[in-house]
Protein backbone atom coordinates (compact mmCIF):
# COMPACT_ATOMS: atom_id res chain seq x y z
CA UNK A 1 0.00 0.00 0.00
CA UNK A 2 1.47 3.66 -1.00
CA UNK A 3 0.40 6.06 1.80
CA UNK A 4 0.86 10.18 1.37
CA UNK A 5 3.91 11.51 2.51
CA UNK A 6 2.54 14.14 4.31
CA UNK A 7 3.11 14.48 8.03
CA UNK A 8 -0.26 13.12 9.95
CA UNK A 9 1.82 12.56 13.32
CA UNK A 10 0.03 12.32 16.36
CA UNK A 11 0.29 14.87 18.61
CA UNK A 12 2.84 14.29 21.83
CA UNK A 13 1.36 12.79 25.57
CA UNK A 14 -2.41 11.63 23.48
CA UNK A 15 -3.00 8.31 23.47
CA UNK A 16 -5.27 6.62 20.90
CA UNK A 17 -7.26 3.44 22.00
CA UNK A 18 -7.54 1.43 18.73
CA UNK A 19 -10.23 -0.87 18.26
CA UNK A 20 -11.18 -3.83 15.90
CA UNK A 21 -12.95 -6.94 14.95
CA UNK A 22 -11.97 -10.32 13.35
CA UNK A 23 -14.19 -9.20 10.30
CA UNK A 24 -12.18 -5.89 10.35
CA UNK A 25 -9.00 -6.19 11.01
CA UNK A 26 -7.13 -2.49 11.72
CA UNK A 27 -4.06 -3.71 10.96
CA UNK A 28 -3.69 -1.15 7.49
CA UNK A 29 -4.31 1.73 10.12
CA UNK A 30 -1.42 0.52 12.11
CA UNK A 31 0.56 0.29 8.94
CA UNK A 32 -0.11 3.71 7.74
CA UNK A 33 0.09 5.45 11.35
CA UNK A 34 3.94 3.10 11.26
CA UNK A 35 4.92 4.29 7.55
CA UNK A 36 3.86 7.76 7.79
CA UNK A 37 6.09 8.47 11.00
CA UNK A 38 9.09 6.59 10.00
CA UNK A 39 8.51 8.43 6.67
CA UNK A 40 8.78 11.69 8.46
CA UNK A 41 12.49 10.78 10.46
CA UNK A 42 10.04 10.28 13.41
CA UNK A 43 11.41 7.14 15.42
CA UNK A 44 8.42 4.07 16.52
CA UNK A 45 8.60 1.85 18.53
CA UNK A 46 6.10 -1.45 18.08
CA UNK A 47 6.17 -3.66 20.94
CA UNK A 48 3.96 -6.54 19.51
CA UNK A 49 2.39 -9.52 21.76
CA UNK A 50 1.09 -11.61 18.61
CA UNK A 51 2.26 -10.84 14.96
CA UNK A 52 5.47 -11.79 14.67
CA UNK A 53 8.18 -8.93 13.65
CA UNK A 54 8.64 -10.69 9.92
CA UNK A 55 5.07 -9.67 9.28
CA UNK A 56 5.43 -5.77 10.16
CA UNK A 57 9.06 -5.83 8.48
CA UNK A 58 7.88 -7.52 4.95
CA UNK A 59 4.71 -5.07 4.93
CA UNK A 60 7.82 -2.43 5.40
CA UNK A 61 9.71 -3.73 2.87
CA UNK A 62 6.67 -3.91 0.12
CA UNK A 63 5.89 -0.10 0.85
CA UNK A 64 9.38 1.05 0.58
CA UNK A 65 9.98 2.18 4.25
CA UNK A 66 13.19 2.68 5.42
CA UNK A 67 13.48 1.12 8.98
CA UNK A 68 15.99 2.69 10.63
CA UNK A 69 13.90 4.54 13.38
CA UNK A 70 11.97 1.73 13.94
CA UNK A 71 12.29 -0.27 17.24
CA UNK A 72 10.70 -3.94 17.57
CA UNK A 73 9.75 -5.38 21.10
CA UNK A 74 8.17 -8.72 21.71
CA UNK A 75 7.82 -9.16 25.37
CA UNK A 76 7.76 -12.55 26.77
CA UNK A 77 4.77 -13.31 29.09
CA UNK A 78 6.33 -12.54 32.39
CA UNK A 79 8.20 -9.22 31.50
CA UNK A 80 7.72 -6.23 33.08
CA UNK A 81 6.11 -4.02 29.84
CA UNK A 82 6.45 -0.58 31.39
CA UNK A 83 10.43 -1.52 31.62
CA UNK A 84 10.65 -2.23 28.58
CA UNK A 85 9.11 0.71 27.32
CA UNK A 86 10.49 3.16 29.58
CA UNK A 87 13.88 1.75 28.36
CA UNK A 88 13.53 2.28 25.01
CA UNK A 89 11.93 5.80 25.66
CA UNK A 90 15.36 6.47 27.33
CA UNK A 91 17.61 4.92 24.65
CA UNK A 92 15.75 6.78 21.54
CA UNK A 93 17.18 10.43 20.91
CA UNK A 94 13.91 10.89 18.54
CA UNK A 95 11.67 13.46 19.71
CA UNK A 96 8.10 12.24 20.35
CA UNK A 97 8.65 8.63 19.51
CA UNK A 98 5.48 6.85 18.35
CA UNK A 99 4.71 3.97 20.55
CA UNK A 100 2.05 0.83 19.37
CA UNK A 101 0.88 -2.06 21.09
CA UNK A 102 -0.26 -4.65 19.28
CA UNK A 103 -2.01 -5.38 20.84
CA UNK A 104 -3.86 -5.46 24.36
CA UNK A 105 -6.25 -8.14 23.91
CA UNK A 106 -3.07 -10.93 24.31
CA UNK A 107 -1.79 -9.96 27.45
CA UNK A 108 -5.50 -9.92 28.44
CA UNK A 109 -5.57 -13.67 27.24
CA UNK A 110 -2.70 -14.85 28.99
CA UNK A 111 -2.80 -13.31 31.82
CA UNK A 112 -4.47 -14.42 35.01
CA UNK A 113 -4.52 -10.87 37.17
CA UNK A 114 -7.10 -9.48 39.05
CA UNK A 115 -8.95 -6.97 36.94
CA UNK A 116 -8.40 -3.78 38.88
CA UNK A 117 -4.43 -5.24 38.92
CA UNK A 118 -4.42 -5.73 34.75
CA UNK A 119 -6.18 -1.78 34.09
CA UNK A 120 -3.73 -0.47 36.50
CA UNK A 121 -0.56 -1.86 34.85
CA UNK A 122 -2.13 -1.02 30.97
CA UNK A 123 -2.96 3.07 32.52
CA UNK A 124 0.53 3.02 33.66
CA UNK A 125 1.94 2.79 30.07
CA UNK A 126 -0.04 6.28 29.30
CA UNK A 127 2.01 9.24 28.07
CA UNK A 128 0.97 11.28 31.07
CA UNK A 129 1.92 8.58 33.48
CA UNK A 130 5.79 8.47 32.12
CA UNK A 131 8.36 10.94 32.23
CA UNK A 132 8.94 10.79 28.13
CA UNK A 133 6.94 12.79 25.40
CA UNK A 134 5.73 10.07 23.32
CA UNK A 135 2.28 9.37 21.52
CA UNK A 136 0.85 6.08 22.24
CA UNK A 137 -1.42 3.85 20.05
CA UNK A 138 -2.69 0.50 21.54
CA UNK A 139 -5.00 -2.03 19.64
CA UNK A 140 -8.02 -3.82 21.36
CA UNK A 141 -10.07 -6.74 19.61
CA UNK A 142 -13.55 -6.19 20.02
CA UNK A 143 -14.27 -9.93 19.62
CA UNK A 144 -12.74 -10.48 23.53
CA UNK A 145 -16.05 -8.38 24.99
CA UNK A 146 -18.70 -10.01 22.90
CA UNK A 147 -18.75 -13.08 24.95
CA UNK A 148 -20.48 -11.40 27.93
CA UNK A 149 -17.00 -12.04 30.17
CA UNK A 150 -17.77 -8.98 32.60
CA UNK A 151 -13.76 -9.25 33.14
CA UNK A 152 -12.91 -7.76 29.54
CA UNK A 153 -16.01 -5.70 29.96
CA UNK A 154 -14.67 -3.87 32.72
CA UNK A 155 -11.16 -3.62 31.36
CA UNK A 156 -12.65 -2.42 27.73
CA UNK A 157 -14.35 0.41 30.33
CA UNK A 158 -11.44 1.64 32.00
CA UNK A 159 -9.41 1.61 28.10
CA UNK A 160 -11.95 3.65 27.12
CA UNK A 161 -11.99 6.31 29.89
CA UNK A 162 -8.38 6.33 29.89
CA UNK A 163 -7.48 7.48 25.91
CA UNK A 164 -7.88 10.92 24.49
CA UNK A 165 -8.72 9.10 20.89
CA UNK A 166 -11.17 6.29 20.32
CA UNK A 167 -10.88 4.62 17.13
CA UNK A 168 -13.20 1.97 15.96
CA UNK A 169 -13.14 -0.47 12.94
CA UNK A 170 -16.27 -1.83 11.67
CA UNK A 171 -17.04 -4.03 8.92
CA UNK A 172 -20.01 -3.51 6.10
CA UNK A 173 -22.03 -6.46 4.60
CA UNK A 174 -19.96 -9.48 3.36
CA UNK A 175 -17.01 -7.04 2.67
CA UNK A 176 -15.32 -7.64 5.56
CA UNK A 177 -11.18 -6.92 6.03
CA UNK A 178 -11.60 -5.09 2.94
CA UNK A 179 -14.45 -2.31 3.41
CA UNK A 180 -15.84 -1.07 6.57
CA UNK A 181 -16.55 1.80 8.26
CA UNK A 182 -14.40 4.12 10.82
CA UNK A 183 -15.86 5.76 13.50
CA UNK A 184 -13.94 8.36 16.04
CA UNK A 185 -14.64 10.05 19.05
CA UNK A 186 -12.84 12.06 21.65
CA UNK A 187 -12.00 9.94 24.68
CA UNK A 188 -13.11 11.13 28.44
CA UNK A 189 -9.50 11.79 28.74
CA UNK A 190 -9.73 14.31 25.82
CA UNK A 191 -12.87 16.25 27.21
CA UNK A 192 -11.45 16.18 30.74
CA UNK A 193 -9.07 18.55 29.95
CA UNK A 194 -11.45 20.94 28.70
CA UNK A 195 -13.72 20.23 32.18
CA UNK A 196 -16.59 18.25 30.36
CA UNK A 197 -18.63 15.32 32.21
CA UNK A 198 -17.02 12.12 31.99
CA UNK A 199 -17.74 10.78 28.36
CA UNK A 200 -17.39 10.29 24.76
CA UNK A 201 -18.09 12.84 21.92
CA UNK A 202 -20.09 11.94 19.69
CA UNK A 203 -18.49 9.71 17.04
CA UNK A 204 -17.94 10.37 13.38
CA UNK A 205 -18.01 8.00 10.63
CA UNK A 206 -15.60 7.97 7.81
CA UNK A 207 -15.68 4.81 5.34
CA UNK A 208 -12.96 2.90 3.86
CA UNK A 209 -12.13 0.70 1.33
CA UNK A 210 -8.77 -1.14 0.75
CA UNK A 211 -7.49 -2.29 -2.45
CA UNK A 212 -4.53 -3.77 -3.91
CA UNK A 213 -2.28 -1.28 -2.78
CA UNK A 214 -4.43 1.86 -1.61
CA UNK A 215 -6.61 2.56 0.96
CA UNK A 216 -9.76 4.65 0.01
CA UNK A 217 -11.55 6.99 2.81
CA UNK A 218 -14.66 8.56 1.91
CA UNK A 219 -17.98 10.13 3.68
CA UNK A 220 -20.37 7.79 4.74
CA UNK A 221 -23.29 7.65 2.40
CA UNK A 222 -20.80 9.17 -0.75
CA UNK A 223 -18.99 6.28 -2.47
CA UNK A 224 -17.14 8.78 -5.01
CA UNK A 225 -16.22 11.39 -2.78
CA UNK A 226 -13.21 10.20 -1.85
CA UNK A 227 -10.51 12.16 0.56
Amino acid sequence: MNFPLEDYSIPAKLSLLLVDSIDSPANFILLQLISNALRNHRAVILLLTDHDQNYWLSLLNKNRVNQLLLTIIQPKLDEDIKLLLTQQLTKSKNKNPLVIINNLSSIIWNNNLPTQQLTQSFKALLPSQLNHDFSLVYLFHNDLIKNNNNRDREIFIQLINSSDIILRTRALGGQAQTQGELIIQRGPRYLGDLNLPITTSSDRTVQFKIQDHSVSFHPKGLDKAFI
